[in-house]
Protein backbone atom coordinates (compact mmCIF):
# COMPACT_ATOMS: atom_id res chain seq x y z
CA UNK A 1 0.00 0.00 0.00
CA UNK A 2 1.25 3.45 -0.86
CA UNK A 3 1.42 5.93 1.99
CA UNK A 4 1.13 9.67 1.83
CA UNK A 5 4.84 10.01 2.50
CA UNK A 6 5.51 8.25 -0.82
CA UNK A 7 4.05 11.20 -2.74
CA UNK A 8 5.55 14.54 -3.62
CA UNK A 9 3.33 17.58 -3.10
CA UNK A 10 3.31 18.06 -6.87
CA UNK A 11 1.82 14.56 -7.27
CA UNK A 12 -1.26 15.47 -5.25
CA UNK A 13 -4.39 16.92 -6.80
CA UNK A 14 -5.73 20.30 -5.81
CA UNK A 15 -8.70 18.58 -4.19
CA UNK A 16 -6.43 16.36 -2.12
CA UNK A 17 -4.37 19.32 -0.99
CA UNK A 18 -7.52 21.23 -0.05
CA UNK A 19 -8.78 18.21 1.89
CA UNK A 20 -5.48 17.93 3.75
CA UNK A 21 -5.48 21.67 4.43
CA UNK A 22 -8.99 21.54 5.85
CA UNK A 23 -8.84 18.24 7.77
CA UNK A 24 -5.10 17.78 8.28
CA UNK A 25 -2.73 15.17 6.97
CA UNK A 26 -4.68 12.41 8.69
CA UNK A 27 -7.81 13.28 6.71
CA UNK A 28 -8.13 9.79 5.23
CA UNK A 29 -8.16 8.15 8.64
CA UNK A 30 -10.64 10.72 9.99
CA UNK A 31 -12.99 10.31 7.04
CA UNK A 32 -12.75 6.51 7.22
CA UNK A 33 -13.61 6.56 10.92
CA UNK A 34 -16.52 8.89 10.20
CA UNK A 35 -17.77 6.62 7.40
CA UNK A 36 -17.72 3.62 9.76
CA UNK A 37 -19.75 5.55 12.34
CA UNK A 38 -22.21 6.61 9.66
CA UNK A 39 -22.49 3.06 8.33
CA UNK A 40 -23.23 1.74 11.83
CA UNK A 41 -25.87 4.43 12.39
CA UNK A 42 -27.56 3.65 9.07
CA UNK A 43 -27.54 -0.07 9.79
CA UNK A 44 -29.08 0.55 13.22
CA UNK A 45 -31.74 2.82 11.70
CA UNK A 46 -32.53 0.18 9.07
CA UNK A 47 -32.84 -2.50 11.73
CA UNK A 48 -35.20 -0.29 13.72
CA UNK A 49 -37.33 0.33 10.63
CA UNK A 50 -37.52 -3.40 9.92
CA UNK A 51 -38.54 -4.11 13.52
CA UNK A 52 -41.24 -1.45 13.35
CA UNK A 53 -42.53 -2.87 10.06
CA UNK A 54 -42.84 -6.27 11.68
CA UNK A 55 -44.70 -4.79 14.67
CA UNK A 56 -47.09 -2.94 12.36
CA UNK A 57 -47.70 -6.12 10.36
CA UNK A 58 -48.46 -8.05 13.58
CA UNK A 59 -50.98 -5.44 14.69
CA UNK A 60 -52.58 -5.27 11.24
CA UNK A 61 -52.90 -9.06 11.14
CA UNK A 62 -54.46 -9.05 14.60
CA UNK A 63 -57.04 -6.49 13.52
CA UNK A 64 -57.97 -8.17 10.21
Amino acid sequence: MTSLSDYKISDLSTETLELMDHYGVDAVEKLHAYSLILEDALEEANNTIEELKQEIAKHQNGIN
